[in-house]
């Protein structure tokens, strides 16, 4: 026999099997299962990644509109409310206008009055 032959005997055969019963729910579950599984071996930063991905592509690009134009309102409303910054207002104070010499020697003078200080409290 050919093996032509031999596949058209054995189609024939398989023709006729059908899956024991229950086998359509079970595999049902048994696929529920595996995807709750996954889910649970994925980590928050891929959860939040896939829900948002979801959420924008879900409903068509129309929520991906939404979403840009909702970041771009944010972006010009901290733009607009944030207060600015004036110079005086840094975190080294009044010392960041100096030089570094003369930080040097405006820190060695705060450091001999403060010792003066200690010396008198005692």
């Amino acid at each position: 026999m050919s093996d032509y032959q031999d596949l058209e005997r054995l189609l024939r055969l398989k023709r006729y099997e059908q899956p024991p019963e229950g086998y359509y729910e079970e595999f049902a579950e048994r696929f529920k299962d595996r995807q709750r599984a996954e889910m649970l071996n994925l980590s928050a930063r891929d959860l939040l990644v896939e829900r948002v991905s979801t959420w924008l592509w879900g409903f068509g690009p129309r929520r991906l509109v939404v979403a840009g134009g909702a970041a771009s309102a944010l972006l010009v409303a901290g733009y607009y409310f944030v207060p600015e910054r004036e110079e005086s207002e840094t975190s080294f104070g009044a010392e960041s206008s100096l030089l570094p010499t003369e930080l040097g020697e405006h820190l060695s003078d705060e450091k001999a009055s403060l010792s003066e200080q200690l010396s008198t409290a005692k």
